[in-house]
């Protein structure tokens, strides 16, 4: 528990301080041009590359060396909780990126589906820790799949957001796709050291 809870605040803390002051600026813009819709579609995807580019170098950077940065800076018996954040790194991403979008669900009154998702999130989240506890009982699977989880639905719930904002899933991909590729590629790089 304590491995799981420096990783996921060391990981959550930098990227919510900026991905809420990003959320606030995009919030107040959005209430502007509400009811403008390609001003809307314009600004919500001019925010996503905004912090798909902020959030990709930390994220990066921990996917391919969580566990040595947390042994170099916590000390070697605080490793395992890097290899935690790396498990974690994806869904915070994806959580950076959306948390600010998901402004626009207040400014579009969507709090029902708001609730919806969260209740989704929550469900999926506490069943697979309750399954996979007693089933497994081991803590890194554990924790790869609460992040696994965490980035699919985050990321479903970008989609979402970005329909609203008119925003096809064609151009979501195109958007999306380079800095995909990129966090495999730290993923996989991350794997081998």
């Amino acid at each position: 528990t304590g491995f799981f809870s420096l990783s996921q605040r060391i990981l959550q803390i930098p990227m919510m301080l900026i991905g809420g002051s990003v959320g606030q600026v995009y919030f107040q813009e959005a209430k502007e041009v509400r009811d403008k819709s390609d001003a809307l579609r314009l600004l919500t995807k001019s925010v996503n590359q905004k912090l798909l580019l902020i959030g990709l170098f930390p994220v990066s950077t921990i996917l391919i060396a969580g566990d040595h940065i947390f042994a170099l800076v916590f000390g070697d018996e605080w490793a395992v909780a890097g290899v935690f954040a790396q498990s974690l790194a994806i869904w915070i991403y994806i959580v950076f990126i959306s948390s600010p979008l998901s402004q626009l669900m207040t400014v579009l009154d969507k709090q029902r589906e708001l609730l919806f998702f969260n209740s989704i999130l929550f469900t999926a989240r506490l069943g697979w820790i309750l399954w996979a506890g007693f089933m497994f009982g081991n803590a890194e699977l554990v924790v790869v799949g609460y992040g696994v989880i965490g980035s699919v639905i985050w990321l479903r719930f970008v989609f979402y957001v970005m329909h609203l904002a008119g925003i096809s899933a064609s151009e979501i991909f195109r958007q999306i796709l380079p800095f995909s590729v990129i966090v495999i590629g730290a993923t996989i790089i991350g794997y081998f050291i």
